[in-house]
C-alpha cells in the first residue's frame, strides 16, 4: 500500500475512513472510464449521484477513504508491480467503481417454525440482481455465509424436521492484526461502563486519530515493543515488561485518561478552563512518572527475568545424549539447546514417532533411560498397527521388538 502510494497510484493509505467529499467524486466520475479500461470493465456504472453512504464531508477528518489517484498506470508499469502490489490496486480500483453500478438485490424469506413447542425460525435468500458484486467477482472476497434457498412452503403445512445437538467449546480471541488492533483503538470506549466517559471517547473516535493510529504502532514495532509474525502481533519481552509496569497504573493505561483529557480540552474550547492550569496538570503528572516509572521498570524486569528461569525449566524436558545439555521443548520438536555452541550439537527428535504422539513420560523415560517400556499405536508405511519399545542410541531412536509378545 505505501508503495503504491509513493507511486502516486493510490491516495494516503493510513486512513480508517469510508467516506470521500465532493472534490474527490468529481475526480472520480472523470476518470470512471480510464479505470474501467485498466481491467476492461464493461459494467454499465450509471450511478454517479453523490450518495451518502459514500460522500460525506462531516465525516471526513484529516484523510478521506483510499481511492485512486488521478494517475493512470500503464498495463507495463503495472506488470512491473509484486504480485501483492497488483492485487491490492486491483481491489482499491474495484471497489471504488463499485459505488457507482447498481446495488445488490435479493428477495429474503423469513419462515417460523413450530416443533414440539419450540419456535424455529427460517430464512432463505434468492439473488435478483449481483449488481456491485459483479465487480469485486474477480478478486477474492471475505469470506461470508452461503446463501439459503427455502423449498416450496405453505401455511400450516407439515415437515419432516432433523435436530442435531452439537457441542462447541469456546476458544480464546484470535491474536491482534495491525488492522484490527487500529480498529480497537477507534472503539477504545465501547466497554467503558461510564456514559459521559464512553460518548467523549465516541466522539473522539477512541485512542488517537485516523492519521496517528498506525504511527503509534510503527514506533512500537521500531523501539521493539511489539513485532509482527504471519501477520499477528506478537509482545515482545521488552514489551511484556512494559505492560507490567502500566497494568498496574490503572490511570495511565486506560482509555478514561484519554477521555478526561479530551473533556478538558473541550473546556479550554468553551472558555471554562483556562490553558495554563491544564498544561500544569499535566507536568504534574509527568513529573511523578519520572519518579515511579524507573523504579517499577526495575521491579518488573526482575519479575519478569524469575518468570523467564520458571519457563525454562518447564520447557526442559530432559539432558541431551550426545553433548549432555538441557533438551527443550521447540513447539513441534524437543531439541538440545548445545546448538548454540561451537562446533553445535544437532540432536533433535520428533514428537510424533511412525504415526504415535508421545507423552512427556515416555520423552523423559527415553532421555533418562535410554529406553521406554512396549508401547502402542505405532503404524507402519503400509498402514498395519504395531507396538515396540524406543531405544536411545548414539543419538538415533530405533524400535526394539524384543519385549513384544509374540502371538
Amino acid at each position: 500500500m505505501q508503495a503504491l502510494y509513493e507511486k502516486k497510484w493510490l491516495t494516503y493509505p493510513r486512513t480508517d475512513t469510508p467516506y470521500i467529499t465532493e472534490n474527490e467524486m468529481a475526480y472520480l466520475k472523470e476518470y470512471k472510464s480510464q479505470y474501467q479500461k485498466i481491467y476492461d470493465i464493461k459494467e454499465a456504472l450509471k450511478h454517479t449521484e453523490s450518495r451518502s453512504r459514500y460522500v460525506n464531508s462531516k465525516k471526513v477528518q484529516e484523510h478521506h477513504a483510499i481511492i485512486p489517484t488521478r494517475k493512470i498506470p500503464t498495463s507495463q508499469e503495472l506488470k512491473s508491480l509484486s504480485n501483492l502490489e497488483q492485487q491490492v490496486y486491483e481491489r482499491v480500483l474495484r471497489t471504488t467503481l463499485a459505488m457507482f453500478a447498481n446495488p445488490y438485490q435479493y428477495e429474503e424469506t423469513k419462515v417460523d417454525l413450530q416443533c414440539q413447542q419450540l419456535e424455529f425460525v427460517a430464512k432463505g435468500k434468492v439473488e435478483i440482481d449481483k449488481g456491485w458484486r459483479r465487480l469485486l467477482s474477480e478478486v477474492k472476497e471475505e469470506k461470508r455465509e452461503p446463501d439459503h434457498t427455502l423449498p416450496p412452503l405453505e401455511e400450516d403445512s407439515k415437515l419432516q424436521a432433523d435436530l442435531k445437538q452439537i457441542q462447541k467449546e469456546t476458544t480464546p480471541p484470535k491474536p491482534y492484526t495491525e488492522g484490527t488492533l487500529v480498529q480497537a483503538m477507534k472503539n477504545a470506549g465501547k466497554k467503558i461502563e461510564d456514559e459521559k466517559t464512553k460518548e467523549i471517547l465516541k466522539e473522539v473516535e477512541g485512542i488517537g486519530t485516523e492519521a496517528t493510529r498506525a504511527d503509534i504502532l510503527e514506533r512500537l514495532k521500531k523501539q521493539a515493543y511489539m513485532e509482527i509474525v504471519k501477520n499477528q502481533i506478537v509482545i515482545t519481552n521488552k514489551g511484556k515488561q512494559l505492560g507490567q509496569v502500566l497494568e498496574e497504573d490503572k490511570l495511565l493505561n486506560s482509555p478514561e485518561m484519554t477521555a478526561a483529557w479530551e473533556k478538558d480540552l473541550k473546556s479550554i474550547s468553551t472558555g471554562s478552563l483556562n490553558q495554563e492550569t491544564f498544561i500544569k496538570r499535566i507536568k504534574h503528572l509527568i513529573k511523578q512518572y519520572l519518579k515511579q516509572v524507573p523504579e517499577r521498570m526495575n521491579q518488573s524486569r526482575e519479575a519478569l527475568e524469575k518468570l523467564q528461569q520458571q519457563n525454562e525449566q518447564v520447557s526442559t524436558i530432559g539432558t541431551c545424549p550426545l553433548c549432555g545439555k538441557a533438551v527443550k521443548d521447540k513447539g513441534k520438536f524437543y531439541g538440545c539447546e548445545g546448538y548454540r555452541e561451537d562446533p553445535s550439537c544437532t540432536f533433535s527428535m520428533s514428537k510424533v514417532i511412525a504415526g504415535k504422539k508421545l507423552s512427556e513420560t515416555q520423552i523423559k523415560s527415553l532421555l533418562s533411560k535410554g529406553t521406554t517400556p512396549v508401547l502402542k499405536g505405532f503404524k507402519s508405511k503400509a498402514g498395519k498397527s504395531f507396538e515396540a519399545q524406543l531405544k536411545l542410541i548414539g543419538g538415533k531412536i530405533n524400535f526394539d521388538f524384543s519385549g513384544v509378545n509374540k502371538k
